[in-house]
Protein backbone atom coordinates (compact mmCIF):
# COMPACT_ATOMS: atom_id res chain seq x y z
CA UNK A 1 0.00 0.00 0.00
CA UNK A 2 2.78 2.42 -0.84
CA UNK A 3 1.53 5.60 -2.41
CA UNK A 4 3.75 8.47 -3.35
CA UNK A 5 2.63 12.07 -3.32
CA UNK A 6 4.72 14.86 -4.74
CA UNK A 7 4.19 18.34 -3.42
CA UNK A 8 5.72 21.40 -5.03
CA UNK A 9 4.95 24.87 -3.74
CA UNK A 10 7.69 26.72 -5.56
CA UNK A 11 11.15 25.99 -6.92
CA UNK A 12 12.68 26.21 -3.44
CA UNK A 13 10.32 23.94 -1.51
CA UNK A 14 9.84 20.34 -2.61
CA UNK A 15 8.59 17.36 -0.63
CA UNK A 16 8.24 13.70 -1.38
CA UNK A 17 5.81 11.99 0.97
CA UNK A 18 5.53 8.21 1.15
CA UNK A 19 2.49 6.58 2.68
CA UNK A 20 2.84 3.08 4.01
CA UNK A 21 0.67 0.61 5.83
CA UNK A 22 1.27 0.76 9.57
CA UNK A 23 2.02 -2.41 11.45
CA UNK A 24 0.11 -2.85 14.69
CA UNK A 25 0.51 -6.03 16.69
CA UNK A 26 -1.94 -6.82 19.47
CA UNK A 27 -0.18 -7.69 22.70
CA UNK A 28 -0.87 -10.05 25.59
CA UNK A 29 1.67 -8.42 27.91
CA UNK A 30 3.78 -5.33 27.28
CA UNK A 31 6.38 -3.25 29.10
CA UNK A 32 8.32 -0.18 27.91
CA UNK A 33 11.45 1.66 29.05
CA UNK A 34 12.57 5.15 28.05
CA UNK A 35 16.29 5.96 27.97
CA UNK A 36 17.51 9.55 27.59
CA UNK A 37 19.83 10.29 24.66
CA UNK A 38 23.53 10.57 25.51
CA UNK A 39 24.10 13.94 23.81
CA UNK A 40 20.75 15.71 23.55
CA UNK A 41 18.29 15.52 26.48
CA UNK A 42 15.38 16.40 24.15
CA UNK A 43 15.62 12.97 22.53
CA UNK A 44 14.83 9.56 23.97
CA UNK A 45 15.25 5.93 23.03
CA UNK A 46 12.50 3.44 23.76
CA UNK A 47 12.70 -0.30 24.37
CA UNK A 48 9.49 -2.32 24.46
CA UNK A 49 9.23 -6.04 25.23
CA UNK A 50 5.96 -7.85 24.56
CA UNK A 51 4.28 -11.15 23.72
CA UNK A 52 1.88 -10.90 20.76
CA UNK A 53 -1.60 -12.39 20.72
CA UNK A 54 -2.12 -15.45 18.57
CA UNK A 55 -3.03 -14.69 14.98
CA UNK A 56 -2.53 -16.14 11.50
CA UNK A 57 1.05 -14.84 11.55
CA UNK A 58 1.87 -15.87 15.14
CA UNK A 59 0.65 -19.40 15.72
CA UNK A 60 3.18 -20.09 18.50
CA UNK A 61 4.17 -17.88 21.42
CA UNK A 62 7.25 -15.72 20.92
CA UNK A 63 8.82 -12.56 22.35
CA UNK A 64 9.16 -9.28 20.49
CA UNK A 65 11.64 -6.53 21.31
CA UNK A 66 10.94 -3.17 19.72
CA UNK A 67 13.77 -0.61 19.94
CA UNK A 68 13.03 2.85 18.60
CA UNK A 69 13.87 6.52 18.65
CA UNK A 70 12.57 9.45 16.63
CA UNK A 71 14.37 8.42 13.45
CA UNK A 72 14.33 4.65 13.25
CA UNK A 73 13.13 1.45 14.85
CA UNK A 74 13.76 -2.26 14.78
CA UNK A 75 11.58 -5.19 15.73
CA UNK A 76 13.22 -8.44 16.81
CA UNK A 77 11.35 -11.72 17.21
CA UNK A 78 12.76 -14.26 19.66
CA UNK A 79 11.55 -17.82 20.05
CA UNK A 80 11.89 -18.42 23.81
CA UNK A 81 12.53 -16.35 26.95
CA UNK A 82 15.64 -18.43 27.72
CA UNK A 83 17.27 -17.31 24.44
CA UNK A 84 16.58 -13.65 25.24
CA UNK A 85 17.86 -14.03 28.81
CA UNK A 86 21.07 -15.70 27.62
CA UNK A 87 21.69 -13.04 24.96
CA UNK A 88 21.10 -10.14 27.36
CA UNK A 89 23.34 -11.80 29.92
CA UNK A 90 26.13 -12.13 27.33
CA UNK A 91 25.75 -8.42 26.45
CA UNK A 92 25.93 -7.42 30.13
CA UNK A 93 28.95 -9.66 30.73
CA UNK A 94 30.76 -8.10 27.76
CA UNK A 95 30.01 -4.53 28.88
CA UNK A 96 31.11 -5.28 32.45
CA UNK A 97 34.37 -6.84 31.22
CA UNK A 98 37.70 -5.23 32.08
CA UNK A 99 38.69 -4.57 28.46
CA UNK A 100 35.44 -2.76 27.61
CA UNK A 101 35.42 -0.64 30.79
CA UNK A 102 39.12 0.24 30.45
CA UNK A 103 38.61 1.31 26.84
CA UNK A 104 35.58 3.41 27.80
CA UNK A 105 37.47 5.12 30.62
CA UNK A 106 40.38 5.83 28.27
CA UNK A 107 38.00 7.39 25.73
CA UNK A 108 36.45 9.54 28.50
CA UNK A 109 39.95 10.69 29.50
CA UNK A 110 40.79 11.63 25.88
CA UNK A 111 37.47 13.45 25.46
CA UNK A 112 38.03 15.51 28.61
CA UNK A 113 41.49 16.50 27.33
CA UNK A 114 40.06 17.55 23.96
CA UNK A 115 37.28 19.59 25.58
CA UNK A 116 39.73 21.54 27.74
CA UNK A 117 42.15 21.97 24.80
CA UNK A 118 44.97 20.24 26.64
CA UNK A 119 47.59 18.60 24.44
CA UNK A 120 47.20 14.90 23.84
CA UNK A 121 50.22 12.82 22.94
CA UNK A 122 49.25 9.82 20.86
CA UNK A 123 51.73 7.56 19.19
CA UNK A 124 51.41 6.24 15.67
CA UNK A 125 50.26 2.83 16.94
CA UNK A 126 47.09 4.42 18.36
CA UNK A 127 45.90 5.37 14.88
CA UNK A 128 47.06 2.18 13.19
CA UNK A 129 45.51 -0.04 15.85
CA UNK A 130 43.00 -2.57 14.58
CA UNK A 131 39.52 -2.68 16.03
CA UNK A 132 39.37 -5.27 18.77
CA UNK A 133 36.82 -7.97 18.07
CA UNK A 134 35.78 -10.65 20.47
CA UNK A 135 34.77 -14.11 19.39
CA UNK A 136 31.94 -16.16 20.79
Amino acid sequence: MNKELTYKQNSLLKARILRYKTQFIEKVINHSWAIDDAFNPRFRNYIRVFIPKFSNEFLRPCIFIHISNGNSSTLMRIEKPSILIRTLYEILTYIQGNQFLATFEHMEFLASKMITNEPIILDENFFNKEITKTKK
